[in-house]
């Protein structure tokens, strides 16, 4: 589990959120990624269009389309598969 907390600005409409984890193992072939919020706050829901995952190291990439809803109606997660890239 990788837990990013959000600062001003970040989680926009419309925008581009890069989040660099240094420490962590490579994780090997990726097929599936939960991603999730605590579904606290004002505007807790959120449109998710894409996730973009890269290993530093080898620039091996991987793709989660999601373009839906993360809310109360999915219990604030979604499980994404990845694509080809």
């Amino acid at each position: 589990v990788v837990q990013a907390s959000s600062s001003l600005g970040q989680f926009a409409r419309g925008s581009h959120d890069e989040f660099v984890y240094p420490k962590m193992p490579f994780l090997g072939q990726l097929t599936q990624l939960r991603v999730g919020t605590s579904g606290e706050g004002l505007f807790a829901q959120w449109h998710l269009r894409t996730v973009e995952v890269t290993h530093l190291g080898s620039g091996q990439r991987w793709l989660f389309n999601c373009h839906d809803w993360i809310n109360k109606a999915c219990r604030w997660q979604r499980v994404l598969s990845a694509q080809a890239m």
